[in-house]
């Protein structure tokens, strides 16, 4: 081809690139074979350019080769526009997610769905310059009705420039004739997601969508759409309808309050305003109703009811808007403040709030409704304007009667105690209280109230029994009487009157949580008052129900022993809730909104503990200190659960039937301090109530992780000393002492006690033993036998040394292993020592006081020798009780 046939085809290939142009001639020469827009003669000759650049001869090689490697490049491509196709669809899809889910925030916080600008995108729309011919190519041969040809052209164009949206435009157009729908929507969607933003475009797929059902997806497309428009009510209207119909009715309300806010027809947005706060109003929503009606009475004032403004005020005052209120009073109702402040030219809400004790006077028009006026004279009261109430206040006495409008009294006097004004309330509330309709239980409760803070206590103390009278379920009432009479001394009378009904507590599926808080908060009044002064036993159970009722029930055995088979308080919990489940038991538990602090019913558990511990009622005091364990609200931290544990503890190891419990607790603990002595002795006292054989395991893995532990070392030598294993126990005692290098009495002495034993052991082997007393085997037991003894009264002597020769205790020990050794003589003299010496306690002689068993040990020597009578009299003199 020639430079001048080039050139004549520039303006067609917009100026291509040479390797561009190369590429877009072979795929056009395969796409239309032949026919083209293009005379044949250049076809002809550019296809034999492209395909032979040098020599002309190649050409006539075979076609069909080049018509493969053609199918094979043009497949790749295709491949590849596919590909990012696809990734675009995934792109359009979160894109249209995440813009639903933003709208709604933005929406929620403060309307912002309509007024926030659209965000622009820094991605080319227009085509390269070397693209645009084949994008125009591509045009025709779909206005040639050749849909095949334009969509290979648009997928090859989408493959080299994927930001633009035109490609993708054609192709949406080719299957909407094509009549596929989805793949018409597919592109439409990403043409509109890479385009410029347009209200129309976005509304069209979104029609779209509906028609495919794509609800969701149609409501995405129209938040998109109002982005760019904000002021098209038939797209809000639409979408209105949409979320109504997925049941989103937060959204739907959402966008029927900011349509509200663009119709500019007064009935038309009234109408929907006065639809919109019955929603909020019943979904219990007053801020947003508030905003939706305060907006429509703010647009449209002249058109706005008087029972529009009633609504409006009452929602403000319920959710103490008082300055807001007092300034729709003053634009809508003709209310004036006078004079109005130098350098403001109108009432805002600011002014009300900061400077309302520049205005001297307020005035109302002369046919004023008097629930208007009420609510007037109740923001003055909030908002401290006190200055301008007086007037206002005589006014409606005068207009109110008590009889019929006590209610509006009411409101009044509740407004003054709200603000601390109860010497302005009193007089109101004296009145109401006197009438016949509005002597309710509920007037003489805020009638109490008023007299309890003026400090009457007398007479607060009187309506709070007419209260009680007139509604005697009523919790709060009877709490408050009850402190008033503990106040003025009459506990008595406080603590029947807080004789609550605790099957609120008990049962929680028929009580509500308000009747639960109220009978939880009576009963630790009552339980409190008992404590100080009453009967025990009321207290008592009292404290139980309270304590009990913040617990999970552990009721069976197999509950019983879940909760001591747990280290930890969640595992604890957990087991006890699958064994409810297994047994198809849901039991009603208080939580931390009780209306009990957590502080408070830890005092009430630790007094509840010390009056079941002080009366005897151990089952009761192990079954509580049980269910504690399982309690979110004694089980604030880990020091508290501690706590509790040794509580537990204390309450299980006296008694040997529950070994199986206070074992594990003593376990955890010895686990947790293993260098605390006094958990040492715990595990030691729980120890002598069990087997020796089932702990001595335990001990034993203990002592490999602490070898230098001298308490488990003690509690290793008599566990095996229980078990008479002497030979093992033995070992432990003399390392002990070697250990601490000192004269330890209690280790001496159970090393002595150790080798008597042994000793007895040989002297019984020999003589059980078969063969002759002249036997070399029994002769050399005999050996073993006395040097075992002496030993063993070498280390008597040192624990006799070590604790001292005046210790009765010391002396009666050796008096008794020379008796087993059969020395009487000795033994009688260390017994005679040893009645001639004091107990080494003095303040309790019933426990350390020796003499009985010495006296009695001493008779049996007597007897031996034939002292009848002496035996008779330490028997008479010391052991008779």
């Amino acid at each position: 081809m020639t430079d001048d046939e080039a050139d004549l085809f520039k303006p067609v290939l917009g100026a291509m690139a040479e390797d561009q142009c190369d590429e877009y001639m072979a795929l056009n020469t395969y796409l239309l074979q032949g026919a083209s827009l293009y005379d044949d003669s250049w076809s002809e000759s550019s296809v034999s350019d492209e395909t032979t650049p040098e020599s002309s001869e190649d050409s006539d090689a075979t076609d069909t080769d080049d018509d493969e490697g053609q199918y094979e490049v043009y497949d790749s491509k295709r491949t590849d526009a596919e590909t990012t196709i696809d990734r675009l669809t995934g792109c359009v899809d979160s894109f249209l997610a995440s813009e639903d889910e933003d709208s709604e925030e933005d929406a929620l916080e403060d309307d912002v769905v309509e007024d926030r600008p659209v965000e622009t995108k820094n991605i080319p729309i227009s085509l390269p310059r070397y693209l645009r011919g084949l994008m125009g190519e591509a045009n025709m041969c779909f206005a040639q009705g050749r849909y095949e040809d334009a969509i290979k052209m648009c997928l090859e164009i989408v493959r080299l420039a994927p930001t633009s949206p035109l490609p993708f435009q054609t192709l949406a157009m080719i299957y909407e004739e094509l009549r596929d729908p989805s793949r018409a929507l597919q592109f439409g969607l990403i043409a509109a997601y890479l385009g410029p933003q347009e209200a129309y475009e976005w509304g069209r797929l979104a029609q779209l969508c509906l028609e495919q059902g794509l609800v969701r997806k149609a409501a995405s497309c129209l938040i998109r759409a109002l982005r760019v428009d904000p002021h098209d009510l038939e797209l809000r209207c639409l979408l209105c309808t949409l979320y109504e119909e997925l049941g989103d009715e937060p959204r739907a309300l959402v966008s029927c309050a900011v349509l509200a806010r663009r119709i500019e027809e007064p009935a038309e947005c009234l109408q929907l305003s006065r639809r919109l706060v019955d929603v909020y109003r019943k979904r219990q929503n007053l801020a947003s109703a508030v905003r939706v009606l305060l907006n429509a009475a703010t647009k449209f004032p002249a058109h706005i009811s008087a029972e529009d403004i009633s609504t409006l005020l009452e929602m403000q005052l319920k959710l103490k808007m008082h300055s807001g209120a007092l300034l729709v009073l003053h634009d809508h109702c003709g209310v004036q403040l006078l004079p109005l402040p130098e350098g403001h030219e109108e009432i805002s809400t600011e002014l009300l709030e900061d400077s309302l004790d520049a205005f001297e006077r307020c005035l109302v028009p002369v046919e004023f409704p008097v629930d208007k006026k009420t609510k007037l004279v109740v923001c003055l009261i909030h908002l401290d304007a006190r200055h301008l109430v007086m007037d206002l206040l005589r006014e409606l006495k005068r207009e109110l009667d008590p009889e019929k409008s006590g209610d509006l009294l009411l409101e009044v006097a509740e407004a003054f105690m709200d603000a601390e004004f109860e010497n302005d309330a009193l007089p109101l509330l004296r009145m109401l209280v006197r009438t016949r309709n509005c002597g309710t239980a509920a007037v003489w409760l805020r009638y109490a109230e008023c007299l309890k803070r003026l400090g009457r206590q007398r007479d607060a103390t009187k309506a709070y029994e007419r209260t009680c009278e007139l509604a005697p379920r009523h919790a709060p009432s009877r709490l408050s009487l009850g402190q008033l009479l503990a106040a003025q001394g009459l506990r008595d009378k406080a603590i029947d009157c807080l004789a609550t009904d605790s099957r609120h507590l008990q049962d929680t599926k028929d009580s509500t949580p308000a009747q639960q808080q109220d009978s939880a908060s009576v009963l630790l009044c009552q339980a409190r008052l008992l404590w100080e002064s009453g009967p025990r036993e009321a207290f008592i159970e009292s404290a139980m129900t309270l304590v009990r009722a913040h617990c999970l029930s552990v009721c069976t055995t197999e509950e019983y022993e879940a909760v001591y088979s747990s280290t930890y308080h969640l595992s604890r919990m957990k087991a006890i809730r699958d064994l409810h489940e297994k047994r198809g038991f849901a039991p009603g538990w208080l939580t931390m909104e009780s209306g009990v602090s957590v502080d408070e019913l830890q005092a009430c558990f630790l007094e509840l503990y010390r009056a079941l511990h002080e009366s005897g009622r151990m089952d009761d005091l192990r079954q509580v200190a049980t269910e504690v364990l399982v309690a979110p609200m004694f089980n604030r931290d880990t020091a508290s659960t501690e706590e509790l544990e040794f509580l537990s503890f204390l309450a299980h190891y006296q008694d040997p039937g529950h070994v199986e419990h206070s074992f594990p607790l003593i376990r955890s603990m010895v686990l947790k301090y293993p260098n605390q002595v006094r958990a040492w002795n715990l595990l030691g006292l729980v120890v002598n109530q069990m087997p020796a054989c089932r702990n001595k395991g335990f001990c034993l893995r203990l002592l490999y992780k602490h070898e230098n532990s001298l308490p488990l070392r003690v509690l290793v030598g008599h566990n095996a000393f229980l078990c008479a294993n002497y030979k093992h126990a033995l070992p432990e005692y003399t390392q002990l002492l070697r250990h601490l290098g000192e004269e330890e009495p209690m280790l001496l002495l159970c090393s002595g006690i150790c080798l008597l034993r042994l000793a007895g052991q040989q002297l019984s082997l020999s003589q059980n033993s078969p063969l002759s007393k002249k036997s070399s085997g029994s002769q050399k037991s005999s050996g073993k036998y006395y040097w075992l003894a002496t030993q063993g009264m070498a280390f008597l002597c040192r624990y006799l040394r070590a604790r001292g020769s005046g210790c009765q205790e010391a002396l009666f020990n050796v008096g008794r292993a020379l008796q087993e050794l059969g020395f009487p003589h000795m033994a009688f003299d260390m017994y005679q020592r040893a009645l001639a010496t004091p107990p080494a306690v003095q303040e309790m002689p019933e426990v350390f006081d020796l003499r009985r068993e010495i006296a009695f040990n001493l008779s049996l020597l007597y007897q031996l020798g034939g002292n009848s009578e002496l035996a008779n009299w330490c028997i008479n003199h010391y052991c008779v009780i």
